[in-house]
């Protein structure tokens, strides 16, 4: 086991508060179910974003947010992970999903107070971005094993 998925989280309309929920529906080609974030036809909507919680603790405790920080916001917060462990490409499984590690960090931005003020950006090596390749439920609790 990697780790084990510690949230989940779904918003329904861009702009609008996430609601935290106890169990989703990962959807091949699709993303998570019920997420304005997820869709057919562009490949960037169908990506799910996850993040460790360790990088989420960090994010939370800066005084001073950076642009990404104040607005990035994940489907999935994992625990007990180890960001080390994973690279592009990887296929893993969470409860009864799939998904492929797409793409690792966050670009930043310029203009960003964090960047400004020479800070580690906690999302620039923590997001993950991952696409489903295998449908299925997932749920907090459920655990999290990189697939050989």
């Amino acid at each position: 086991m990697l780790g084990r998925l510690s949230r989940i989280y779904i918003c329904e309309e861009k702009g609008k508060p996430r609601e935290l929920v106890e169990i989703a529906f990962l959807k091949e080609d699709f993303g998570m179910v019920g997420d304005c974030h997820s869709g057919t036809g562009n490949s960037n909507k169908q990506l799910v974003i996850l993040l460790s919680k360790d990088r989420r603790d960090i994010e939370e405790s800066y005084s001073n947010r950076g642009i990404c920080t104040k607005r990035f916001k994940e489907n999935i917060l994992l625990d007990d992970i180890s960001l080390e462990d994973l690279k592009i490409g990887m296929k893993v499984k969470i409860g009864e999903s799939i998904v492929e590690i797409k793409s690792l960090g966050k670009r930043c931005f310029a203009e960003c107070d964090l960047v400004k003020a020479q800070s580690i950006c906690p999302l620039k090596e923590g997001a993950i971005f991952a696409k489903v390749i295998q449908s299925g439920k997932i749920k907090v609790n459920d655990s999290v094993t990189v697939l050989k």
